[in-house]
């Protein structure tokens, strides 16, 4: 006998997806938590998956245009690694779809009803629409979606037939937005010890940080090509109501001051599963220590003293002397990258 389904469902959990005051700035690993939560899998934490991803570890640049937060983003926007959010969740031994938005426009219904089936048993279903979140119940026989996102104490409830629907100043240009979709999590197929998860999410960083496709690039790669960016002199002609400043700029000084700040909450947890990884010390100091200070040291020589940091404004990138200071400060990021990647390099295993 099948049991009716009720008219309103919540999954068990409920709280925000993730908290900005604690550097939880890339929402997918909040989402991948708050999951991972609903599971009863608790070790299974917002910097885990931060690191798994490579997203608190990685700088990130694109040289096409606006791609998203970091690592994750990025990868997803690759049509060579739409599979990406689900390897992050069989890494952790978990089964997972990630079904791409024009996949879910064809048979909306049926998405609908396997994403209720999901909440019914207590699983939220991360959705990927512009932003990172997780679908977290449902109202009135599925009329209404709860929808958990950013740093929000109560969920936004969303129309279903808003759930595909495009925010707003968002054009039908498939190219910006064919990798938005929804993940479903399904059965654990294996155990997969939490320091094993670690080692693995350690064992990549070489290859994250040599991550270059021509459109985009991470690690030092990442920090040369935004200097040269910022030196090219592609401001120089811009308008102000052309210059968009979190796409064209403060992302990516978000990603080097997120990953300067928060990149030992991971480092440190892998390093207390894994001892053995001593060299992780050293990482962290790098960006801890060195990367924080080219940030924001307070001495003069940094980042946001010379106006290149949040504190960015068009003038600034439209005076060759001041670029000249930011890009120079830019390439010193760049040696540390390098320096990091070096070591990961000669403390992994190769291949």
């Amino acid at each position: 006998m099948v049991e009716a389904r009720q008219a309103d469902h919540r999954v068990p959990v409920q709280h925000r997806l993730i908290t900005h005051h604690y550097g939880e700035n890339y929402w997918f690993n909040g989402a991948a938590r708050y999951v991972m939560e609903c599971l009863g899998e608790r070790e299974y934490d917002y910097w885990l998956f931060a690191g798994l991803t490579g997203d608190v570890l990685a700088q990130v640049f694109s040289r096409d245009g606006f791609r998203g937060d970091g690592a994750t983003d990025y990868r997803l926007s690759d049509p060579a690694h739409h599979n990406f959010a689900e390897e992050v969740f069989r890494t952790c031994g978990y089964e997972a779809q990630y079904v791409a938005e024009a996949e879910l426009k064809q048979r909306p219904d049926a998405y609908i009803q396997r994403l209720m089936d999901s909440i019914d048993q207590g699983v939220p279903v991360i959705r990927y629409h512009y932003s990172w979140g997780v679908i977290v119940g449902y109202e009135d026989y599925g009329k209404r979606f709860l929808w958990r996102t950013d740093d929000h104490e109560q969920p936004e409830i969303v129309d279903a037939g808003q759930l595909f629907a495009l925010p707003e100043n968002f054009t039908e240009d498939a190219a910006v937005h064919s990798h938005w979709g929804w993940l479903f999590v399904g059965e654990k197929f294996r155990e997969v010890p939490i320091k094993q998860v670690y080692r693995q999410a350690v064992n990549a960083m070489p290859a994250l940080f040599s991550t270059d496709t021509g459109a985009y690039c991470f690690g030092s790669a990442a920090f040369h090509a935004w200097a040269d960016e910022v030196e090219s002199g592609k401001f120089a002609g811009m308008r102000l109501e052309q210059f968009d400043k979190w796409a064209d700029y403060t992302i990516y000084v978000c990603n080097m001051a997120t990953n300067a700040a928060c990149s030992w909450c991971f480092l440190d947890k892998a390093l207390e599963w894994n001892p053995d990884m001593a060299f992780l010390r050293e990482i962290r100091a790098i960006y801890k220590e060195r990367m924080e200070a080219l940030w924001k040291d307070g001495q003069g020589h940094d980042l946001e003293a010379v106006g290149g940091g949040f504190n960015i404004e068009l003038t600034t990138l439209q005076d060759a002397a001041r670029r000249a200071q930011i890009a120079g400060i830019l390439r010193e990021f760049a040696a540390e990258a390098e320096q990091i990647e070096a070591i990961a390099r000669a403390n992994l295993p190769r291949g």
